[in-house]
Parts: structure tokens; C-alpha cells; sequence
């Protein structure tokens, strides 16, 4: 089975994968990534008060292959 990468983007940091997860395919590493979306923005949130932005690159170890991306806008009044 293929191994895939999870690069995380936060906030303008990058966090590099270099274990990865082994996975059945491709559309279950975007479907993993996209479960765990609303976790990495509460952990963003906690970071910091202003706008917050999270993506997560899915990488085959050659290439990307999915970006899933993720943005809190915080307006004050």
C-alpha cells in the first residue's frame, strides 16, 4: 500500500510530514485530510486572535497531489 505525506501550513508555517501514513489510495489520504481540517483550525485559533489559515499539502513523496485549505475570519465589532 502507498504511503502519503500531510505537510501542514499554519498561519504562515510549515510543518513537514516525514514519517507519512500508509493508505489505501489517493482519495483516502484527501479524505483524511479533510477529517482532521476542523481540529488543525481549533488548534490555529488557540494560536492566535487574529484571522487564522490552515492547509494541508498530500504528497505521494514525489509530488502533490491535494491541498486541502481551510479559513476563520474573526471580525470585531
Amino acid at each position: 500500500m502507498p504511503r502519503y505525506y500531510f505537510h501542514q501550513h499554519t498561519n504562515g508555517r510549515r510543518f513537514e510530514d516525514r514519517e507519512g501514513t500508509i493508505l489505501r489510495g489517493a482519495a483516502d489520504a484527501c479524505t483524511s485530510a479533510i477529517r482532521r481540517a476542523p481540529a488543525r483550525l481549533r488548534m490555529a485559533i488557540r494560536e492566535s486572535e487574529n484571522d487564522n489559515f490552515i492547509a494541508t499539502e498530500i504528497s505521494d513523496g514525489a509530488r502533490t497531489l491535494f491541498v486541502v485549505r481551510g479559513k476563520i475570519i474573526i471580525e470585531k465589532g
